[in-house]
């Protein structure tokens, strides 16, 4: 499968890379899932598709799911930091935080050649588990973009270094 860079306009946001609730997260070794759906490039003019392929960016036409394997440091599980899904490259706000009965929700904006509102949320059951989504809606380049990611993250050993389940 061709690798496909997404850059910060797919916003799997780093809901993840944002503090939320003590308590909540286990430190060591974690599967995260992501699925990425996005809707708006299929309707691109093959020349804006040339000239961001060009840059490096490919929108996928499909649902993208992803695998990995992370490791949560004991820093990081003690203020409930998630694993980081994508890099913001400075070209969104950082995000309004709301406390929710089972986790954190969000919301920013973004600027640059993106342009838009994102949101986030994530629900943890226990300190084991964490399912949460974001939604960005706006236009790259002037044109109409919406990108929707579901994510989830399970514990599965202390250890960071034991082999991937």
């Amino acid at each position: 499968m061709a690798s496909v860079k997404l850059g910060i306009a797919v916003l799997m946001l780093s809901v993840a890379a944002t503090p939320v609730l003590a308590g909540h997260v286990k430190p060591g070794q974690w599967k995260v899932t992501s699925t990425m759906r996005i809707s708006g490039p299929e309707k691109f003019p093959p020349m804006v598709t040339g000239k961001l392929a060009a840059q490096g960016i490919v929108y996928p036409k499909h649902p993208v799911t992803l695998d990995k394997i992370v490791c949560i440091s004991p820093e990081d599980a003690a203020i409930d930091r998630l694993p980081a899904q994508d890099r913001n490259d400075g070209s969104c706000d950082p995000f309004e935080l709301e406390t929710t009965s089972g986790g954190v929700s969000g919301k920013t904006m973004c600027h640059g050649y993106i342009e838009g509102r994102a949101w986030f949320e994530v629900n943890f059951t226990g300190d084991n588990h964490y399912e949460g989504s974001t939604v960005f809606k706006g236009t790259t380049f002037g044109l109409a973009l919406e990108t929707r990611n579901t994510f989830s993250g399970d514990w599965s050993g202390a250890d960071c270094n034991r082999a991937a389940p």
